[in-house]
């Protein structure tokens, strides 16, 4: 039986507004694969696995070593690597180190490998409709973010599925894009502006601009135009 979490969007293990879905799918869990999930994350300081949170894993550690009877402190201590040994040198920039040495990032990997318990960046394969879809909005001109918003994948999947066809844009077919993109933008925005204009609903300027998505002297600009 594959662990539940194979099968979810693995966004919602570390969107904390989503937590409660990945609440739901780790008590989906048979409890040898829960407690095999939870041993392997104990350390890991961000996202949501083994039906904990980040803090309530470091309550759990704290009572693995000391007993549930013992008073905790106001401050448990700080995240270490999963062998628990301390992490070498201050923390840097981007996510914080996992492990103290590529030693144990191998050795956590090939126990997670053995029992068949997915990585924490694990995510799931797309389908080739999906990638279908990846490509056409390439064509159609869209950029990695607005592919992935579309979708409703990943960044780096939609990177992924623009590498793997070949599919790579100059800086120059990059500016060229940016600029047509706005002045489609623009252009929608006027459309929107004399449309509203010439119903005589009442609007205020602001309020056309809040409705056009544009400010409130390209409003006077356009009504000065039709004018």
């Amino acid at each position: 039986m594959r662990p539940p979490c194979t099968e979810v969007d693995p966004e919602i293990f570390f969107d904390k507004d989503r937590w409660g879905e990945a609440r739901k799918t780790c008590a989906r869990c048979p409890l040898a694969t829960k407690q095999a999930c939870l041993e392997l994350t104990a350390w890991e300081e961000y996202g949501y696995s083994g039906g904990m949170t980040p803090k309530q894993r470091a309550a759990w550690r704290w009572e693995q070593r000391n007993g549930k009877e013992a008073e905790k402190p106001e401050k448990l201590a700080e995240p270490r690597c999963r062998c628990g040994g301390l992490l070498p040198g201050p923390a840097g920039a981007g996510r914080p180190r996992l492990y103290c040495s590529k030693t144990c990032m191998q050795r956590a990997y090939e126990a997670r490998k053995a029992k068949g318990i997915p990585s924490p960046n694990y995510r799931p394969p797309i389908t080739p409709e999906t990638e279908k879809q990846i490509v056409a909005l390439w064509h159609q001109g869209y950029s990695i973010k607005q592919t992935a918003e579309e979708v409703g994948v990943h960044k780096s999947t939609a990177q992924r599925v623009f590498a793997e066809n070949g599919l790579t844009r100059t800086p120059e077919e990059q500016k060229a894009m940016s600029k047509a993109a706005q002045r489609a933008y623009h252009a929608d925005a006027r459309r929107m502006v004399e449309k509203l204009l010439q119903e005589g609903a009442g609007h205020s300027t602001a309020e056309v601009a809040a409705l056009a998505g544009c400010s409130t002297s390209t409003v006077n600009r356009i009504r000065k135009g039709m004018s």
